[in-house]
């Protein structure tokens, strides 16, 4: 997926949970929150991954129908699972501090975030990317046959000389 790994830092903050929308007073406070951190230690860069897109209008509350949209009340962004939030690189930033930074900003969020760096796996969907070369080959009709479902036993039942006598009708 397109904006799952780090592409300008060291380290990331990485959505974990389902696509949320975000407001721009939530991403400027998290913003904040990693600055505030970040600033006094050492002399860290931050990207924003996120620009805030989508223009939210509101119409009052008891309002009777029609007569247009309402107006406008705040800017907000959809952000799709996986998808880098903000990413922070420095000559002398230690991870623990770039970690503790992005925790805090996590909280100010809605959703749940990861610390990504830059040998992170790629998350595809809700599920880390794995890959299939660490899984061990399975055989799966030696395993049918050790522990037969239902299912696998009225195929083989299937298969004998009796049963192929009536099909076809």
């Amino acid at each position: 997926m397109k904006g799952s790994t780090l592409q300008f830092g060291k380290y990331g903050l990485r959505l974990k949970s389902e696509g949320i929308r975000i407001t721009a007073q939530q991403l400027k406070e998290a913003d904040n929150a990693i600055m505030r951190y970040v600033r006094p230690l050492t002399n860290g860069q931050l990207w924003r991954r996120l620009c805030t897109n989508v223009a939210v209008c509101i119409k009052g509350n008891e309002t009777r129908m029609g007569k247009g949209k309402g107006g406008f009340d705040h800017w907000m962004v959809r952000v799709p699972t996986g998808k880098v939030l903000f990413e922070i690189n420095g000559d002398d930033l230690h991870e623990k501090v770039a970690r503790e930074a992005f925790r805090k900003a996590g909280t100010k969020l809605p959703g749940v975030y990861e610390f990504v760096s830059l040998d992170s796996l790629v998350r595809v969907g809700l599920h880390s990317f794995k890959d299939p070369k660490d899984d061990p080959v399975k055989n799966f009709y030696d395993e049918n046959a050790k522990k037969p479902s239902k299912k696998y036993l009225n195929v083989l039942k299937s298969r004998e000389p009796q049963y192929k006598l009536f099909r076809g009708r």
